[in-house]
């Protein structure tokens, strides 16, 4: 059955908050979000140059190997090879060196998870406002101006005055070059299902109905369930051959 614990960590970082020494940090996705990236991202490359199959039918044939009495095949759909084309702006050797993520356990894909965040960090961050105690805590970034608000003004107040200064004085948003950015928000019950179904069937040899049943999906309606089994296979499918091009998550079309 499944277990009631996610197989995400639930790290307690949100996407805005304070550091060691009260500076105030922000991240465009929470750090879940960016953990499923990681996981996905590793995954691709495991897979590069190998094929993934969008739409076939699975069919079990004698092995041509001692290692394996039966191996899997698929019958008709469309097979693409897998290719990362994108993401230069992260060093993909770090993960490279890892053993294939479908064979770490949760605690290996959380600590390697970790060291990875801590370089890359960055990547996910938005400047955040600053709290300047001394003259010399000024920031010479041109992505900042710098304003002196009275304690006395509500959010509301401060908020709207904000907006007026910076439509007279022409202050633009600048572009953030280089930085991770995600195609659409990530729903983690549906990676999650997404995560286990891909891994089962790319790792055992079970079957579609006994995958619903592993993981607790299969219910009165057998058919049912096991159609949502193979649709979250597919769209796992979808998602990493659409993340080898710089999307993501994108779990339909190529």
């Amino acid at each position: 059955m499944r277990s009631k614990t996610s197989y995400i960590k639930n790290k307690k970082r949100t996407k805005t908050y304070f550091d060691s020494e009260k500076k105030l940090h922000k991240l465009s996705y929470g750090y879940r979000d960016i953990q499923w990236f990681f996981q996905f991202l590793k995954l691709a490359i495991d897979y590069e140059d190998k094929s993934l199959n969008i739409g076939g039918m699975v069919e079990w044939h004698p092995s041509e190997t001692k290692k394996y009495r039966s191996e899997r095949k698929f019958v008709g759909g469309t097979s693409y090879k897998i290719k990362i084309n994108h993401w230069s702006q992260i060093d993909l050797n770090d993960l490279k060196i890892l053993k294939p993520i479908l064979f770490m356990t949760q605690k290996e894909i959380f600590n390697n998870y970790e060291i990875w965040f801590k370089k890359n960090e960055h990547l996910f961050k938005q400047d955040a406002v600053r709290y300047i105690i001394d003259k010399k805590d000024f920031n010479e970034d041109t992505n900042y101006f710098t304003l002196q608000i009275p304690r006395s003004l509500s959010l509301i107040d401060i908020s709207k005055q904000i907006q007026k200064i910076k439509n007279n004085y022409n202050i633009v948003k600048l572009n953030e070059a280089k930085k991770v950015k995600f195609h659409k928000g990530v729903v983690h019950k549906n990676l999650f299902k997404m995560w286990n179904v891909f891994k089962l069937k790319e790792t055992t040899e079970m079957t579609s109905k006994e995958i619903a049943k592993h993981l607790g999906y299969l219910k009165k309606n057998e058919k049912n369930s096991i159609r949502k089994i193979f649709d979250a296979y597919e769209r796992s499918k979808y998602l990493i051959l659409n993340l080898c091009k710089g999307i993501f998550p994108k779990t339909d079309g190529i």
